[in-house]
């Protein structure tokens, strides 16, 4: 996700998300119709399922880091899982963990904010000589991380055999039914789950569904 402060959102950040407020058909997916019609209905239903009556500008860190993060990540990135699957096994994951290495990567200070930030999971695959005295957990973490991401290197399989690291998990490509996905959630406990970010994706279907005009090159 995109990792805002809970206390604050940067006064530039709120000045970019003014033109959103005067020209609602732009919270719309950039893709989804050429309808001017629909691409203005479908932007109300998306403002009004993330943000209720609020602006833009005024609303919490956490409405919008829900938003961009689903926008701009959550939802590109399932779908494009989505369709490489139907030719390659495909490996998905969401990185969990709420540590000190991942914190360090990005721009606030490490006891700021809320949740894991986009990107943080490079923390703990590549080292980074400055930071000292490095948590037990995150080092936990960054074995588990690299043993996965060299496994899947050298064998297209990050986790070819039982692993006592990684807690003799296996973690299946993302098959499933219709727009199913399985999943590895990296956390301190290793887990296979289904559905990342389920109910914010099936509320995307629906617009699509609804609004859309294939087909689709983005997302």
């Amino acid at each position: 996700m995109v990792h805002f402060s809970t206390t604050k959102v940067r006064t530039e950040l709120r000045l970019f998300f003014v033109k959103y407020d005067i020209n609602v058909a732009l919270i719309a997916p950039e893709d989804l119709t050429n309808d001017t019609k629909k691409r203005k209905d479908a932007a109300k239903e998306i403002k009004s399922y993330f943000f209720k009556t609020a602006s833009l500008t005024a609303t919490s860190p956490q409405s919008l880091s829900q938003f961009i993060s689903d926008d701009q990540f959550n939802r590109p990135i399932r779908q494009t899982a989505l369709d490489m699957r139907e030719y390659v096994d495909v490996y998905f994951y969401k990185f969990s963990y709420e540590g000190y290495l991942g914190r360090k990567t990005e721009s606030i200070e490490p006891d700021e904010g809320e949740g894991v930030g986009h990107a943080e999971e490079l923390g703990y695959l590549f080292t980074q000589p400055s930071i000292k005295d490095v948590p037990q957990n995150d080092t936990l973490i960054q074995k588990q991380m690299v043993q996965m991401w060299s496994n899947f290197a050298k064998y297209n399989n990050p986790t070819p055999t039982k692993n006592v690291l990684l807690q003799n998990l296996t973690w299946v490509p993302a098959v499933g039914l219709f727009n199913d996905m399985i999943y590895m959630n990296i956390d301190l406990n290793l887990s296979i789950a289904l559905n990342p970010f389920n109910e914010d994706m099936k509320f995307y279907d629906r617009i699509y569904q609804k609004h859309g005009s294939p087909p689709y090159d983005t997302y």
